[in-house]
């Protein structure tokens, strides 16, 4: 019995001992599990319910690694900017397909999927992916760790994180463990270095790439590094599913960023020369507002200013043509009173009451738009905009005459507007004009 006793506490001393052994390791994900979302390709359009569905089986196979609800469901909450019947960038797709992203870094006015291996296919070994119950650790090493530091910080930019799988998941604070991470640089991050920060990323329809793209980066979620060419980078994230008491408060996980680059690489000091190995930066609010009026054409200022004077010369041209028609028009119209109210001539005999509408979409020229978004940087009236919306509106009212042509009254007239918007830009704006027209009995 003794014998047996001692047999079964050297049997439990080995087990616990090989159990203490490898504590401390992280199962690793298979870097081949990472999904490029080739679903969501860019010339694919997708509905939303179909979009739902997709994220729904992707956080359904992740399902052993903990990190969304058990009764998660796909909602509007982080989807509701996307737009239906509208294709996703290459790099939303890319996070869409790969859930258990939670925290995507990125340098100012672009969102790459750095996060897939790169170079594509990590024949080295050079990135891991590793998780337990209570975080998820990425390290990039070598040519990766290189690769990393250009794509994401850049030429001394400060990184954006975005959180949005992070907040599906359910996780709505974080806060960046200044004495876990290392090469920061307190001064110049934003509040997440300092406090707990609500996650407000989510997807949308982008503005000027035409798809449905990721949300504005955060002012608050911004990071500095101390040195880019920092021997080791360590960005320790806490993320709690609610707010915590104190920054102090142990994280419900935790999400790690390892870089360690390599000064031998050939790349190292010749990143910028590098094209990007996998798709064209996707523009953030910071470069709408300059794309409203340049239209993609800065770096060609020539372009620019021949698009500025065509504009002008054919705008001025189509305008002028544009009045001289309406003036015909209106004198040839002008016996048939108009009016706002329901009065008419009730002592004669109604033969025909008719509904009458007409309808004009006008867009303004390049001219206009540019001087109109100068005019917006200091204020005041946009005089550019008056003629086009005078003639939209008197030649929706010709139209809607010329609908009944032999009536002696139009009555209850009224005005309707609405802008037409190709993503956050209107495009032109419409107007139409209705009113009850009425016959009388000779």
């Amino acid at each position: 019995m003794l014998r047996h006793s001692s047999t079964c506490r050297i049997v439990l001393v080995a087990f616990a001992f090989c159990l203490n052994a490898t504590a401390g390791e992280l199962p690793k994900i298979d870097s081949a599990g990472l999904n490029e979302g080739d679903y969501f390709s860019p010339i694919l359009s997708i509905d939303r319910e179909e979009l739902l569905n997709y994220r729904q089986q992707k956080v359904e196979a992740l399902r052993h690694l903990g990190l969304y609800p058990q009764d998660y469901v796909s909602t509007t909450e982080i989807f509701s900017g996307a737009v239906d019947q509208q294709p996703s960038t290459k790099s939303s797709g890319f996070y869409l397909a790969n859930p258990h992203l939670l925290i995507i870094p990125s340098r100012p006015g672009s969102v790459l999927p750095i996060t897939y291996l790169a170079p594509k296919g990590n024949p080295a070994h050079e990135q891991t992916m590793q998780h337990n119950e209570q975080q998820m650790r990425i390290v990039y090493r070598h040519v990766s760790a290189n690769h990393w530091l250009y794509w994401v910080h850049g030429s001394g930019e400060k990184i954006r994180l975005w959180g949005i799988n992070a907040r599906d998941a359910g996780f709505t604070h974080a806060m960046l463990d200044v004495e876990k991470s290392r090469n920061i640089n307190i001064s110049t991050s934003g509040n997440v270095v300092r406090q707990p920060t609500i996650l407000k990323s989510f997807f949308h329809y982008g503005a000027n790439v035409s798809a449905n793209n990721l949300s504005p980066a955060y002012p608050d979620m911004v990071v500095s590094l101390d040195d880019i060419y920092a021997e080791e980078t360590h960005i320790y994230i806490k993320l709690w599913r609610g707010e915590p008491e104190s920054p102090t408060q142990a994280e419900d996980y935790a999400y790690i960023i390892q870089v360690f680059p390599d000064p031998d690489a050939a790349d190292y000091d010749d990143l910028a020369a590098k094209q990007n190995f996998y798709d064209a930066p996707e523009l953030d609010v910071y470069d709408v507002i300059i794309n409203e009026i340049f239209l993609d054409f800065r770096p060609n200022l020539t372009l620019f200013v021949a698009l500025l004077i065509a504009g002008y010369l054919f705008g001025k041209m189509l305008e002028h043509r544009h009045y001289r028609s309406i003036h015909r028009r209106e004198k040839e119209l002008l016996h048939i009173p108009t009016t706002t109210t329901w009065h008419y001539d009730t002592t004669r005999e109604i033969a025909r009451v008719q509904f009458a509408h007409g309808g004009v979409a006008v867009s303004t020229d390049f001219y206009k738009r540019a001087i109109a978004f100068f005019r917006g940087l200091i204020g005041g009236e946009i005089k550019t905009y008056s003629p086009p919306l005078d003639r939209a509106k008197r030649e929706a009212l010709l139209r809607m005459k010329e609908s009944c042509p032999d009536c002696d009254i139009y009555v209850n007239c009224r005005f309707q507007t609405s802008a037409i918007k190709h993503g956050r830009r209107v495009s032109c704006v419409e107007i139409i004009a209705y009113a009850t027209a009425i016959r009388y009995k000779k």
